[in-house]
């Protein structure tokens, strides 16, 4: 299959950025100069800066541009929380790889509160995340989701970087409305250390997600794992005068 010219740009730009010609805090050649420089239409040069933004490497800001706000090779990462869509970079930033896969009709297990009923037909998935030194997982997560979507196992296979809910949304026509989230540090297992390739008894960050459409069903629930030493997440609260 030939390769789309956006992609061409938007590997080459990435290319550099992780090279270093481009570090944290540079601004990205204007789409003008891409456009000289590929030879290329707007359009073209548009879509690959918006996968660049897409995936997390560069914000782009109205008078300032298209700045690098990460290369890709740096385990801690630093991003201003504007949207729902602003959560798509922390998910994709690397391919996954499915681990295994089963379809079962749902009983809760012990400490687990997944919002569906008992013997409800439910897929899982379980998958990791992998840098790019040898053997560096980055993170795991098992995603629950109802057993209506089959065609979502070939897609997420073919569509590796591509968020679970943006595909999950796709398929079904759907939309997330509202994504409850549950943060908390825990101390890793002896099995969950060797998946992990960490110590046990090392803290480790466990993320549980539900996605939900405007009528309020469930579209997805997830939990993630990261070792501690992988993501930190900065959030600035800024207070705003009263109108």
């Amino acid at each position: 299959m030939r390769t789309p010219l956006w992609e061409k740009i938007y590997r080459s730009l990435v290319e550099d950025i992780q090279r270093g010609r481009y570090p944290v805090g540079s601004v990205l050649p204007t789409e003008s100069e891409i456009i000289d420089t590929f030879g290329v239409s707007r359009h073209t040069a548009r879509r690959a800066y918006a996968e660049l933004v897409r995936l997390g490497y560069v914000r782009r800001t109205p008078h300032v541009g298209s700045q690098v706000i990460n290369t890709g090779h740096l385990p801690n990462f630093y991003y201003e929380v504007e949207s729902f869509s602003n959560l798509d970079p922390y998910h994709n930033l690397q391919p996954r790889e499915i681990l295994a896969q089963s379809h079962f009709l749902y009983a809760p297990e012990e400490g687990e509160n997944l919002p569906f009923a008992e013997n409800e037909p439910v897929w899982r998935i379980d998958f990791a995340r992998f840098g790019r030194q040898p053997y560096e997982v980055l993170g795991l997560t098992t995603a629950w989701m109802p057993s209506e979507n089959e065609r979502f196992l070939e897609t997420i296979r073919a569509e590796p970087t591509v968020p679970l809910i943006n595909l999950l949304c796709r398929l079904r026509n759907d939309t997330c409305q509202t994504i409850d989230q549950s943060v908390r540090a825990r101390i890793v297992t002896s099995d969950l250390a060797k998946t992990l390739r960490t110590r046990p008894g090392s803290p480790i960050l466990e993320i549980l997600r539900t996605f939900r459409n405007p009528r309020g069903e469930v579209l997805l629930c997830s939990r993630n794992y990261f070792k501690g030493n992988n993501f930190t997440l900065d959030i600035r609260l800024t207070r705003k005068p009263f109108a």
